[in-house]
């Protein structure tokens, strides 16, 4: 936690990315319904390259946090505090929401994917779409077509919705096994492609790894901040649905849906690659992709990152940067419409990964596509 703390402390130097964000129309509308997070951060107009955004409060909160363990944040003073701002700012949540939260411990689920194993996060992640992706164009060593690619992602995404829920409610966890290539009811779209999500992978010498992802799922999460405490807090309900139509419906003690998708590979029990990326409703679509470009193409990490993606948001229309036909199959028609980018997009994600070679060597791999890597 220290190296934590002493960014909050020292404060973090703004720089192209977060100069653009703070001037853009998403933080000037956060800022005009949570005037504490403009306090912390500034307004539009103060801000300028190279200013140093500190957080004094946050800081000593990480320092409770580190003296004091989790209890502190779920049971003890910081709880208190955090909950006396929210209750002012029309927050409904209770010392007892807090007290009752536990945390899982899951193991993760897998497929095979060209002689390897691919493992992602359970329910309720959305680690099951990467597993679909994998398990419907394992093996097959050509061109992806990109009519089948939007059938089949269609497909996989609308089995995760229905069943990346709650794990206490998710139907995923009794069923023995999952056919991908047989569902009717597709889901329906998303258009946002925004996010606020960080990522970490770690491989040591004794070959363990780590993949892990964080999210507020949107800039500044809620935007709703607890003066106090520093802390920023998250809008991870913000799919769930208040109608009771569909499958992630809203209900009280239940874990939201979420989008983060970490991966982990194994080569004969063996640790081959640890991947992650940001990228809300894309993760799994770009993890798969890379996966794709070096088990099935032979391609070095680095080279993997740069090549050309696509995405699918919504409708017939799949998202591409320029060069995408070296990789991927399609014939025009009526049907598919193509938006190109003419370069390498946030859009598509920020890789970061570690690959175990051959020799035992490590290379690593980073995305050029967000400026955070």
């Amino acid at each position: 936690m220290q190296d934590s703390i002493k960014l909050a402390e020292n404060g973090i130097k703004v720089d192209k990315y977060l100069y653009n964000f703070f001037k853009g129309d998403v933080y000037k509308d956060l800022i005009k319904k949570n005037k504490n997070l403009s306090n912390i951060f500034g307004l539009p107009k103060d801000i300028k390259f190279g200013k140093i955004i500190k957080q004094k409060k946050l800081a000593k909160t990480l320092r409770v946090l580190t003296k004091f363990g989790s209890k502190s944040f779920y049971r003890g003073k910081l709880c208190d505090k955090m909950l006396e701002d929210l209750k002012k700012q029309g927050a409904i949540l209770s010392k007892k929401d807090f007290i009752n939260h536990s945390t899982l411990i899951q193991k993760p689920i897998s497929t095979d994917y060209f002689d390897k194993k691919v493992f992602s996060a359970p329910p309720n992640s959305q680690g099951l779409a990467l597993i679909g992706l994998c398990k419907l164009f394992n093996n097959i060593n050509k061109k992806i077509d990109l009519n089948n690619y939007l059938d089949f992602k269609k497909k996989v995404f609308s089995i995760r919705d229905k069943y990346c829920l709650d794990p206490s409610v998710s139907k995923f966890f009794k069923k023995k096994q999952i056919n991908f290539n047989d569902f009717k009811n597709i889901t329906k779209d998303f258009k946002k492609n925004f996010g606020d999500t960080s990522t970490l992978v770690v491989v040591d010498k004794q070959g363990n790894a780590v993949s892990w992802v964080q999210s507020l799922f949107e800039e500044f999460g809620s935007g709703i901040v607890s003066p106090q405490t520093g802390v920023i807090f998250h809008n991870r309900m913000y799919l769930e649905k208040i109608s009771k139509k569909g499958f992630n419906v809203l209900k009280s003690q239940k874990r939201p849906f979420h989008t983060l998708c970490p991966a982990i590979i194994l080569d004969n029990n063996k640790l081959d690659l640890s991947i992650a990326t940001p990228g809300d409703h894309g993760q799994p679509q770009t993890i798969f992709q890379i996966l794709n470009y070096i088990y099935n193409y032979g391609y070095k990490i680095q080279k993997a990152i740069n090549s050309p993606r696509i995405r699918h948001n919504q409708g017939n229309q799949i998202l591409a940067e320029k060069g995408y036909k070296k990789q991927f199959r399609f014939l025009k028609n009526k049907k598919i419409k193509i938006k190109i980018y003419n370069k390498p997009h946030r859009v598509f994600g920020g890789v970061t990964a570690i690959k175990v070679n051959p020799n035992m060597t490590l290379s690593k791999g980073v995305d050029k596509r967000r400026s955070c890597n």
